[in-house]
């Protein structure tokens, strides 16, 4: 009797294992599943294939929800998402389902230019009201997972290796997008963020989410030009989202941004701090105002004075030596705007003011100051530079740069050097070099 108990135990051990570890095709219960969550997050889902297994959970393959959202749409496929659910309901004929896994989902949200806010709205079948079934999910999983955000005429962000993992998930009451109603907590890893003007590695953080509102704290990612943290906060519940941010730089490499060549020196490690607020991937709807502390080192070969050194007719400016600085600056239409940039060195003096744009344009008044022997410029008269010499020896000359970060355009500001060479400061203009640099000034 005793040895029939064990062979049946052992009989029962085999079924249980292999029912464990076997899958099922379960097309109604999955096309069931798939109403009852798409009427809870106000979409349509749509799946390929649908496996069951005990352990596992009810796995859905080829799934895709695409729709409208407030002042754009929605475009949503996964390879996989499993539903995982709880044993003992379901040998009772209950799906319980408490946990959500998505792999490599892919979701693009779309602005529509001038769309009216709409949301999509779930279709559900019958086969979710026939069978049990209870979604209590507490937690939710993504791995994989790309997401973009487009608007016409400007180049998307993208979010690609993202793994994304929620808890405490709750889906308020409702109509309208999931996003809008669902409140959850978690952390998160990308493999890397393309955005208009950058592009951001390994970022990593923790997020909360209350009523389609993101909270992103301690924020922290690479990119080429230095290591940053990040404190964000983004409305989702209409297209285009917008958001605010609090952005440390530290420490950043000055000469990547300045586009430095070769062994001529070198920016010391530079320092920004960022408050803005935007509006969708559009570099033009984001403003804020920031600090951009450099610290001391020599300058290197760059685009820009390159083109000083021509504009000037000296060489010998990159591998001098310059003292710690600090510069307030704001960004307002996708242009970075300076009131003035001041730099001294040992063998130059520099100020600048004006803006660049977020995309490449630039333009700007610089002052550069040096000793008048090394001036040789071709388009001011040599009694003019004399004229302007302090009692030091030095000249201030103002130029205009224009162009573009990598291909500027310098050229003396000659109003603002006839300006110059009437400043008290400066010897007085002789009568044969004045005319000369009015002469200049007509042409």
């Amino acid at each position: 009797m005793k040895r029939r108990l064990l062979i049946l135990a052992g009989v029962l051990a085999l079924a249980i294992a292999i029912l464990s570890l076997a899958e099922f095709s379960s097309p109604q219960l999955g096309r069931a599943l798939l109403d009852r969550a798409g009427t809870a997050i106000g979409a349509r889902l749509e799946a390929e294939g649908f496996r069951l297994s005990l352990l596992r959970g009810l796995s859905l393959t080829g799934v895709r929800a695409k729709g409208k959202y407030p002042g754009g749409s929605y475009d949503v496929t996964l390879d996989r998402i499993v539903f995982q659910h709880r044993l003992l309901p379901l040998l009772a004929g209950r799906l319980a389902v408490d946990r959500i896994r998505l792999e490599k989902p892919r979701a693009v949200w779309i602005e529509a230019e001038g769309a009216p806010p709409s949301a999509g709205a779930a279709t559900a079948g019958m086969a979710a009201v026939a069978l049990p079934i209870a979604l209590d999910v507490v937690e939710a999983a993504i791995h994989e997972g790309r997401v973009e955000m487009r608007a016409r005429g400007r180049p998307p962000i993208v979010v690609a290796g993202l793994d994304l993992r929620l808890q405490d998930l709750a889906l308020g009451s409702g109509s309208g997008n999931a996003l809008a109603r669902l409140s959850a907590r978690g952390d998160f890893r990308a493999e890397d963020i393309e955005l208009p003007v950058t592009r951001a590695r390994e970022a990593s953080g923790t997020l909360r989410l209350s009523a389609g509102h993101l909270d992103v704290e301690g924020l922290r990612f690479r990119t080429d030009e230095g290591s940053f943290q990040t404190r964000l906060r983004a409305d989702l519940t209409h297209l285009p989202f917008s958001y605010t941010l609090a952005v440390e730089g530290r420490p950043l490499d000055i000469n990547k941004l300045a586009g430095a060549t070769g062994k001529g020196g070198g920016f010391g490690p530079g320092h920004l701090t960022l408050d803005a607020g935007g509006v969708g991937p559009d570099p033009a709807r984001l403003s804020g105002r920031g600090v951009l502390r450099l610290e001391a080192g020599t300058l290197p070969s760059t685009p820009f004075l390159a083109a000083v050194e021509r504009a000037l007719g000296r060489t010998g400016l990159s591998g001098g030596r310059y003292k710690a600085s600090e510069t307030p600056f704001r960004i307002e239409q996708g242009r970075v705007l300076v009131d003035r940039f001041r730099l001294d060195g040992e063998a130059v003096g520099l100020e600048a003011s004006g803006w660049t744009s977020l995309e490449g344009p630039v333009e700007m008044s610089v002052a550069v100051r040096t000793p008048r022997p090394e001036l040789r410029m071709v388009t001011v008269p040599p009694a003019v530079l004399d004229a302007l010499a302090d009692e030091e020896g030095w000249v201030r000359i103002p130029l205009k740069v224009t162009g573009t970060r990598n291909a500027p355009r310098v050229s003396p500001d000659m109003v603002a050097l006839l300006a110059g060479a009437r400043h008290e400061g400066g010897k007085a203009l002789g009568n044969k070099a004045a005319e000369k640099l009015r002469d200049l000034l007509l042409r």
